[in-house]
């Protein structure tokens, strides 16, 4: 059994390669060279120091949600609940296939102390508010960019409309899902119906350990989050000169993140999230040979923040630690 897994896990691993070596040949054929060489020979270092802090900021939100979950009030677990962000950003860069989420509950064992079957809960409930919250406002805001033609007071009234309708959503995922269960059953697709039944269970189970208030508190956790990592890709684009309003940053990083959920995805989604952000900027007008330029820059330049931060921060505490010792 254990060589028939690793098995399917290496075939998993080289066809996630193939398909991000292809996509990025894809993307760089079709890229405009000299467009793409622009961009980042004139890159605003100060706009790209504003969208680094707004990233150091969206850690901390997810920190505080962590602390919030378990109730830490204790500056050491605080600062360990810091730890494990900075740990897991880093690791969803560098690891294959979501791995990076797969350690997530070891890092929560490690630092808080806290069982696995207590992790995987708290990286369960996490996700599905994190997804479900984008997808809505992905939605919304796509279909504001279908029938608004450019940012107006409707716009930001669609988006308020967006974070309402995630979160009755979200109150009321298990009847969702049940609708979609039965749906599966009658049409034959007893398979996905089994999938949806056991995610249902496991999302009912765990959220019943929650109060009404706390699922409040950790949707409004969820929202600021995309709100300012709309607001940080908004940062990127100006430090590469990209002319682009917020609510087609918030369109672009939520879709961008909805595309985690593909299986076949090397280190960081390397080739897939380019590809997927090419597509999302294409759809704000733009040529697709201007748009895979404005894609890949964009991903560089995010691509070295959560490494930027792990050495800052794990340097800070380095160095804290060994003042304290010497002391």
């Amino acid at each position: 059994m254990g060589q028939m897994e690793n098995k399917k896990i290496l075939i998993i691993s080289l066809l996630s390669l193939v398909v991000s070596i292809g996509l990025i040949a894809i993307l760089f054929s079709q890229t405009d060279s000299s467009q793409f060489k622009h961009l980042l020979d004139n890159i605003n270092l100060n706009q790209y120091l504003i969208a680094f802090l707004i990233y150091v900021f969206i850690n901390l939100i997810i920190a505080f949600r962590l602390c919030y979950f378990y109730k830490i009030k204790d500056g050491k677990s605080i600062l360990a609940s810091l730890d494990i962000g900075a740990s897991h950003a880093v690791a969803l860069c560098v690891l294959p296939l979501r791995l990076g989420d797969a350690i997530y509950p070891f890092l929560i064992k490690r630092y808080l102390n806290k069982s696995l079957v207590s992790s995987l809960h708290n990286l369960f409930v996490l996700r599905v508010y994190d997804f479900i919250s984008a997808v809505i406002i992905f939605l919304m805001l796509l279909l504001n960019t279908v029938f608004i033609t450019k940012v107006s007071p409707l716009s930001y009234a669609f988006l308020v409309l967006s974070i309402l309708i995630s979160y009755v959503l979200l109150k009321n995922l298990v009847q969702i899902l049940s609708l979609f269960i039965n749906m599966f059953n009658k049409l034959g697709f007893t398979g996905i119906a089994l999938k949806l039944r056991a995610m249902s269970d496991r999302f009912e189970k765990d959220s019943q350990k929650l109060s009404t208030k706390s699922h409040l508190y950790i949707f409004t956790f969820s929202i600021v989050r995309w709100g300012f990592s709309g607001l940080m890709l908004l940062h990127l684009c100006y430090a590469l000169n990209l002319d682009i309003e917020l609510g087609q940053a918030l369109f672009l990083t939520t879709g961008m993140n909805m595309a985690f959920i593909i299986p076949l995805q090397t280190v960081g989604g390397i080739g897939v999230l380019e590809s997927v952000l090419a597509l999302l900027i294409t759809m704000q007008g733009l040529p697709f040979e201007r748009a895979s330029a404005m894609a890949i820059s964009l991903r560089l330049l995010w691509f070295t923040l959560p490494f930027i931060l792990g050495f800052i921060w794990f340097s800070g505490r380095k160095l804290c630690k060994r003042l304290s010792f010497s002391h």
